[in-house]
């Protein structure tokens, strides 16, 4: 029986669960028009990474719960906003993380399936961004 070797990248769950993700924003047909057909549902991961600085966390998401490859990130270190509460017909519990980097900002819209899942990630996410949430 072989013994497999341990991971050198040990990381630390802060929190985990579904969230569905829209698309780029230049990929939605207007900045304001939400197509629910283009986005996914996603399992996302905030994690600390061993030997990180202390309020470094990474934010993954994957296509399932397995979390076996990525299929991206969302880089917390540029994050300037989360938002809270935003209005759509589609998603009743959508928060939005609003990034900068190299000149270009970038907002994620995530949906969530309650309140109480939407203040879960909004708390999180601002604790570890050093925010306070912001209603739209």
């Amino acid at each position: 029986m072989k013994r497999r070797k341990a991971s050198a990248k040990m990381t630390t769950v802060a929190h985990a669960g579904w969230m569905t993700k829209s698309p780029p924003e230049q990929k939605l047909n207007t900045p304001f028009k939400i197509f629910r057909s283009h986005w996914k549902r996603r399992y996302f991961v905030l994690r600390k990474p061993s030997g990180s600085l202390p309020d470094q966390y990474e934010l993954h998401y994957y296509k399932d719960e397995r979390c076996s490859r990525p299929k991206g990130f969302i880089d917390l270190e540029q994050c300037e906003q989360i938002v809270a509460g935003l209005d759509s017909d589609e998603f009743p519990f959508l928060l939005a993380i609003k990034t900068f980097y190299k000149n270009r900002e970038r907002t994620y819209y995530l949906a969530v399936d309650s309140d109480q899942e939407m203040n879960t990630w909004v708390q999180w996410l601002c604790h570890v961004c050093g925010l306070k949430p912001e209603d739209p």
